[in-house]
């Protein structure tokens, strides 16, 4: 069987600070079989439809970023995607990044909701 892998850490300087930002290490992947990656990726289109989600801060443009959405997935953990439209109208994401957004989740809760392009005629 073939999988699709995605990972990522949050709060790495645990390791090296001694004042880190957090108390726990948190490492996670999500492992997609290959054959069942269309219809996982049909669900989550279908969950953003029915669930509110904000748009994203780029830290580099200081300012919104719209191809981006944040996601509350546990009280203050985030994940980051990065949101479009494929060329045939498939909603697509690709993982960005997932942290503890413990000083930011005000911030995050009062960002502007996330515009979800328009699916109509496609």
């Amino acid at each position: 069987m073939k999988f699709e892998i995605y990972c990522d850490e949050a709060n790495p300087d645990i390791l090296t600070s001694r004042h880190p930002r957090a108390r726990h290490l948190m490492i996670g992947s999500l492992w997609v079989p290959v054959e069942l990656r269309t219809e996982i990726k049909a669900r989550i289109s279908a969950l953003r439809l029915r669930h509110k989600a904000w748009g994203g801060w780029d830290k580099m443009a200081h300012g919104y970023d719209s191809s981006r959405r944040v996601a509350v997935v546990y009280e203050a953990f985030m994940v980051v995607l990065a949101m479009g439209l494929k060329q045939n109208g498939m909603l697509k994401a690709n993982f960005v990044t997932c942290y503890q957004a413990d000083n930011s989740i005000g911030k995050i809760r009062t960002s502007p909701v996330w515009p979800m392009p328009s699916l109509a005629g496609r």
